[in-house]
């Protein structure tokens, strides 16, 4: 650098006004001296002070455009903004815990929920099915079933029978509503049970024989028990009205019947 480049650093007003004394040693030739390491090291801190004033000056100005009267202020509305992103960071975590804990609670509640409907249906099908085994052990007694049969009746025949709003409903193997063939509309259970033990007469309570009494006839009712009897009405009819006619039937019951007493 030369003594020109001097004369323009002395004369920054940061200088003082001292104008560098570099340019008065010449050399013989009368060529210009070039600048010491120091001279070189003293024009560049000018420089830079000079630059660093102007960008504060220029940081200034941007700050007051945006509102911000001090590099103060900016540090403090830097801080403001870290600690608004922390709570906003901090604010969305704890959404999203509990929206997952409120996503688990509903489920367990959704569970618990099925697990009562589950057991509200198990108790309302046994609600059902002691009210149909009522109803058809009434029906079954009155058509005249033997007493000792109608547990096995009411077994058998429950699956014809359903519980509704209105009463009970008599329904075939499809289903549907069972009819009366003599009116066509839906079927009593009293008169489908008369109508399924018509067609069991095995499982009837029997009629008195005409004429006779304990072991009419010279019944043996020890030949048979009320298990064997049952077994032949149901498996031999023929045999059965045999037995049935000889006073069997009613001597066994009736002895059946003293023995309960």
């Amino acid at each position: 650098m030369r003594c020109a480049e001097s004369d323009a650093a002395g004369s920054d007003p940061n200088s003082g006004g001292k104008k560098e004394e570099i340019d008065s040693d010449e050399n013989q030739d009368g060529n210009e001296k070039l600048f010491t390491e120091s001279q070189v090291n003293k024009i560049v801190q000018l420089r830079l002070e000079k630059d660093r004033v102007r960008v504060d000056k220029e940081v200034e100005n941007r700050l007051r455009e945006l509102g911000i009267e001090s590099p103060e202020d900016a540090a403090a509305s830097k801080e403001w903004r870290r600690e608004r992103d922390e709570l906003l960071e901090r604010t969305a975590r704890e959404k999203e815990l509990l929206r997952n804990e409120m996503a688990e609670r509903e489920s367990r509640f959704g569970e618990q929920e099925r697990h009562h409907e589950a057991e509200k249906r198990e108790w309302r099908a046994k609600h059902d099915t002691l009210l149909k085994r009522a109803e058809l052990t009434q029906a079954a007694l009155k058509a005249g079933a033997d007493p000792a049969n109608v547990d096995m009746i009411v077994t058998f025949t429950e699956g014809n029978v359903r519980v509704t709003d209105g009463g009970f409903r008599v329904v075939g193997t499809d289903g549907r509503p069972a009819l009366d063939p003599e009116t066509g509309t839906e079927t009593t259970v009293e008169k489908f049970m008369r109508g399924f033990l018509s067609e069991r007469p095995g499982l009837v309570r029997p009629a008195p024989a005409k004429g006779a009494g304990t072991g009419a006839l010279g019944a043996r009712p020890g030949k048979y028990t009320l298990d064997e009897i049952r077994e032949i009405a149901r498996s031999d009819p023929k045999k059965y009205a045999e037995l049935k006619g000889e006073g069997v039937v009613q001597a066994l019951y009736e002895k059946h019947l003293a023995e309960r007493k």
